[in-house]
């Protein structure tokens, strides 16, 4: 990329390596652009030949080269759409994905929207999870909890850049930091056994570890957040759990022990993704 290419020419080139190498598409190549040159993405549409400068060619070069090698586009910019929002993102947390936006909706059913009630986000990375239903829903205390304050650190700052002020961050491990009894208990925890060949693929190998591994079969966190639940959990409170798409009928068999109306509902792939169940 050492002679001064247009937009045009640019996303033609960068589009090409991206599918050459089976990594990316034309929209990650418009985000990487539009990156590198600090312009939004309705900039490339409306002046497709403007000259892009030596530097932000340099700098696309770089993170182009970052992206061949599989990292995730969220690490590489900083920035992961969820929700009605975007988020910071570091390495430090989980990239945030489309599918955990259902979790989202299907707690929000569980939420009054007029009446005060606690809500717990447990695994809260990025705060993605806990922001999306603080910001819908502003009579909630939404707490999120995290075992790594790198985590609680990316999630307050997006607390306070998007300006909603009803979400508490608080640093543990699982529901050990919870001193009060909850209405809804949400997660999206670890559920990927230990040798599966997904943490091989591409970009979840660059994601942290703490926030993928869930032991042999990918359920010892969904086994202690339903045992621990119950005890943290208003009377009619609910626990709703995020899972790996073959893992739906193991994790409704855990949460039967202590759960009534347990049920699983499918992502818009018709893969089972979230169970949820009510206390008794």
């Amino acid at each position: 990329m050492s002679d001064t290419l247009t937009i045009k020419e640019l996303l033609h080139q960068t589009t090409s390596s991206l599918k050459e190498a089976g990594t990316g598409s034309e929209l990650d190549a418009q985000i990487l652009i539009s990156a590198a040159m600090g312009q939004p993405r309705e900039f490339l549409y409306a002046w497709p030949d403007t000259l892009v400068s030596d530097q932000a060619q340099r700098e696309l070069e770089a993170n182009l080269e970052r992206r061949l090698r599989g990292e995730p586009l969220a690490y590489i910019t900083g920035w992961r759409d969820f929700w009605t929002f975007e988020l910071a993102v570091t390495p430090d947390v989980l990239v945030p994905r489309p599918e955990t936006e259902q979790l989202v909706s299907l707690s929000l059913e569980h939420v009054d929207e007029v009446e005060p009630s606690i809500v717990v986000d447990v695994g809260t990375g990025s705060g993605a999870i806990a922001l999306a239903i603080g910001s819908e829903r502003r009579s909630a205390h939404v707490i999120g909890i995290d075992k790594s304050e790198a985590c609680i650190e990316v999630a307050r700052a997006n607390a306070v850049r998007l300006d909603i002020d009803n979400v508490e961050l608080r640093e543990g491990y699982l529901l050990e930091a919870l001193d009060i009894q909850a209405n809804v208990i949400v997660s999206n925890p670890p559920y990927v056994a230990n040798d599966d060949p997904a943490l091989l693929s591409d970009g979840v190998r660059f994601e942290p570890p703490l926030a993928l591994y869930g032991g042999d079969d990918g359920l010892d966190i969904i086994r202690e957040l339903v045992t621990t639940a119950p005890q943290h959990l208003a009377p009619q409170g609910w626990l709703l759990l995020e899972h790996g798409m073959e893992q739906g009928e193991a994790v409704r068999d855990i949460m039967n022990e202590a759960f009534s109306g347990v049920r699983t509902v499918q992502d818009l792939s018709g893969l089972d993704r979230v169970t949820m169940g009510t206390l008794a």
